[in-house]
């Protein structure tokens, strides 16, 4: 058997080596030179050579370890060794090919490239709880991540963007002279510039912080217009709604109190706390990102749940009782917490079969005694003699 498989794959090498000669190499379509196209072809088929006679070597090597094993009658581990030795210079030889030593930085290497600038620095000292940086020193904020090493960057941290905030990006925050109102409402206290090698931070005059009540609101017909109206929107004084979202404002009569304030106490991403005092009831937005409450974001206002708006076509907002309030925004998707319950539930059950499995194993397997064993050990029984069949019977007769 052993022979066959051995045969078998070296068949099958051999034929995948005869089928490599007529593959084509070539670089049709990529638009190379026909000298760069010839080394690429020519490396490509050397490529796919030396790892067939690799193959070949790891193949004969494995075959020739089992043969001596089941030939000379030898130890299993005789055979496990050098198979496991084979295996281990096969992965890590693949695995060399795209991750070598030189690939490995000691952490005094990897610092250098993301140790703080003095810019850096002075934002930094900002005793605000929480507030972003749009970074211009690498490009646009949205396409680097460092800045998030040490700051909250308005850029996000996933390349893949909502598609919403990928709109924005796209149409109105390539330019923040421009647009500095937007980058307010999204909270970008601080912008920085790379002029040469002098590196700037400047205060965005602009900006709203992390929520703010504001004196009236507007509800579009859809949102390509409430889109649109961004541009000239001055989101601390007006926030505008699609109309698709704006059921929360039926029957709504703002009257903007001028001396009310709303000011954020405790930051978690997944708890957010803020204090609001006021004479009539408001509207405020928040400097976060819209999802709908069926995600898991919920608000609370002294404890009882109040609708999340949806403002300024990305935006949170919400309608703010009279007084003096403790509002809470709580991320608990359901999702997750039942699938903990779920993962709970399973993790008790395998621990209570397994306490069940011992349990009936030690009562039907009970130990001995130690402190009353017998005197001495029971005589083994002796088996008794075979009864004789009927045909042994008829012979004797």
């Amino acid at each position: 058997a052993l022979l066959r498989a051995g045969m078998t794959t070296g068949g099958l090498l051999l034929a995948a080596v005869l089928v490599s000669f007529g593959l084509n190499y070539g670089t049709t379509g990529a638009g190379f030179p026909e000298p760069v196209a010839e080394a690429l072809k020519s490396d490509r088929q050397a490529l796919l050579m030396s790892d067939a006679f690799r193959s070949f070597l790891f193949a004969g090597l494995a075959f020739g370890a089992l043969w001596v094993y089941l030939r000379k009658n030898l130890s299993p581990m005789l055979a496990i060794v050098p198979i496991g030795v084979l295996i281990l210079a096969d992965v890590g030889g693949i695995s060399k090919r795209f991750i070598s030593e030189e690939d490995w930085l000691e952490p005094k290497q990897t610092e250098q490239f993301i140790a703080p600038t003095e810019v850096d620095l002075q934002i930094m000292k900002d005793p605000d709880l929480d507030y972003r940086v749009a970074d211009f020193r690498r490009g646009a904020p949205w396409n680097n991540a460092f800045t998030g090493y040490h700051h909250k960057s308005v850029g996000g941290y996933h390349a893949a963007k909502l598609m919403r905030y990928q709109e924005i990006i796209e149409k109105y925050l390539g330019d923040p002279n421009a647009n500095a109102h937007l980058y307010g409402m999204l909270n970008a206290k601080y912008f920085i510039f790379k002029n040469g090698d002098q590196e700037q931070a400047a205060p965005n005059e602009q900006a709203l912080g992390n929520a703010w009540f504001v004196r009236s609101y507007e509800i579009l017909p859809n949102a390509d217009a409430e889109f649109l109206a961004l541009k000239d929107l001055r989101p601390g004084e007006k926030a505008i709604f699609d109309q698709k979202y704006a059921q929360g404002l039926e029957g709504f009569d703002l009257r903007f109190d001028s001396t009310a304030t709303i000011r954020l106490t405790s930051y978690h991403p997944d708890r957010m706390v803020y204090e609001s005092n006021a004479n009539a009831e408001q509207l405020a937005v928040f400097s976060e990102i819209y999802y709908p409450e069926e995600k898991g974001w919920k608000l609370l206002v002294d404890g009882e749940r109040t609708p999340i708006l949806k403002a300024n076509y990305l935006l949170r907002a919400a309608r703010i009782p009279a007084g003096k309030h403790e509002i809470q925004m709580i991320f608990e998707p359901k999702s997750f917490y039942t699938g903990e319950t779920i993962t709970l539930i399973g993790s008790w059950l395998v621990v209570a079969f397994f306490a069940a499995g011992l349990f009936f194993y030690f009562k039907n397997h009970s130990p001995a005694d130690p402190f009353n064993l017998p005197a001495k050990a029971p005589a083994p029984k002796t088996p008794k003699p075979a009864a004789k069949t009927s045909r042994s019977r008829k012979k004797k007769g």
